[in-house]
């Protein structure tokens, strides 16, 4: 996700991610209380859902309007899928903004108790 948001997606019409679109979430969301998994899922389902719109922008034939149900995945984690594709252009980057954030915290923190031990 680092290198997506870090640039811009190859041939990305719409959906431009970048250091300047990067804010912080005005309704509170966070990642702090998420646990590794949770936070590795949400990674996921963003990353999936940030791929669904790049197509979508580029103007792919069949791209699905919100991401289809994932067979073996509970139905709350659907659920959570299917809120992102509903979303707003403003809305995901959000919560893409924050989803990256939280990656960088875990990482920096998980390095720098290496370092110390």
């Amino acid at each position: 996700m680092a290198a997506i948001l870090g640039g811009k997606l190859k041939n990305s019409k719409s959906l431009q991610v970048d250091q300047s679109q990067m804010v912080v979430p005005e309704n509170g969301r966070s990642t702090a209380g998420l646990d590794d998994s949770q936070l590795g899922e949400l990674d996921v389902d963003v990353l999936d859902e940030l791929i669904r719109r790049e197509m979508e922008a580029d103007e792919y034939k069949e791209v699905p309007k919100s991401m289809p149900e994932t067979y073996g995945m509970p139905e709350k984690r659907n659920a959570e899928r299917r809120k992102l594709s509903a979303l707003s252009e403003r809305g995901f980057v959000e919560i893409l903004t924050e989803t990256y954030a939280g990656l960088r915290r875990r990482a920096s923190a998980k390095m720098q108790a290496r370092a110390q031990t």
